[in-house]
């Protein structure tokens, strides 16, 4: 009964994780849209998903990747990890080269 307890605690503190920090998001896109008005706003948006965008293909889920080799037998932590580093590092830099790149090509995406 220990472990339907703590699987219920956790369950519970999970939710209740969710809904505050649900509830904290809309306050603070409340005050940024308050803040900066529409047009404002319109860019941080822009911005954002840019960011997050590109974040995003520099991770190309590095961690999925970690997680499936080291569930092997016999895999050798320290040359996954080694190359899953190399690879996250060398995505984000190109990535890091490229993205401010796009602003000078097309420029009318930044507007």
């Amino acid at each position: 009964m220990a472990i339907a307890r703590k699987i219920a605690y956790n369950v519970i503190f999970n939710v209740i994780a969710k809904i505050l920090s649900t509830i904290l998001a809309l306050v603070g896109i409340g005050f940024i849209t308050r803040y900066l008005g529409t047009n404002g706003f319109g860019d941080y948006s822009t911005v954002f998903g840019f960011f997050t965008f590109f974040g995003s293909i520099a991770d190309w889920d590095f961690i999925l990747l970690r997680r499936v080799r080291f569930s092997r037998p016999g895999a050798d932590e320290k040359k996954i990890l080694g190359n899953a580093f190399s690879l996250r590092l060398i995505s984000s830099v190109v990535v890091f080269i490229i993205t401010p790149c796009l602003y000078f090509f097309f420029p009318i995406l930044m507007m």
